[in-house]
């Protein structure tokens, strides 16, 4: 009997105090996370402009280099910077009976490297 008297009665006032705390906890939490989501997000963004401003800028370096490495401004370069000039084409016809009975080549005087560089490309120095 003793029991009935002092039973306690069931409260809901702890539990929603502790389910009002959880939620003010993870509503801050949620808040954290938002707020360095926008921030990677902002890094992200800057990064991509660099990424297309390099991109451009490669476009663009590209583009130069396949103008300076064109034969014809090569051989532009070659002709008004430094002077030289197309060298000509000599054919020569050898026989088979000639072959036999001419005599070795003798060697021309020696020629320096830059010499036979020129000549090796078609050009002759001035």
């Amino acid at each position: 009997m003793r029991n009935r008297k002092y039973k306690k009665s069931f409260s809901l006032l702890p539990y929603i105090i502790v389910l009002v705390l959880a939620m003010i906890v993870n509503l801050g939490i949620f808040s954290v996370l938002r707020f360095n989501s926008a921030q990677l997000e902002i890094q992200l963004s800057g990064i991509q402009r660099n990424i297309n401003r390099y991109t451009l800028e490669e476009r663009q370096l590209r583009q130069v280099l396949s103008g300076l490495t064109s034969p014809i401004r090569i051989q532009h370069l070659y002709r008004d910077q430094l002077g030289m000039v197309a060298g000509t084409l000599e054919v020569i016809t050898i026989r088979r009976a000639n072959l036999a009975a001419s005599p070795a080549p003798q060697p021309e005087a020696q020629a320096g490297w830059r010499d036979s560089m020129f000549a090796f490309f078609g050009f002759t120095a001035n």
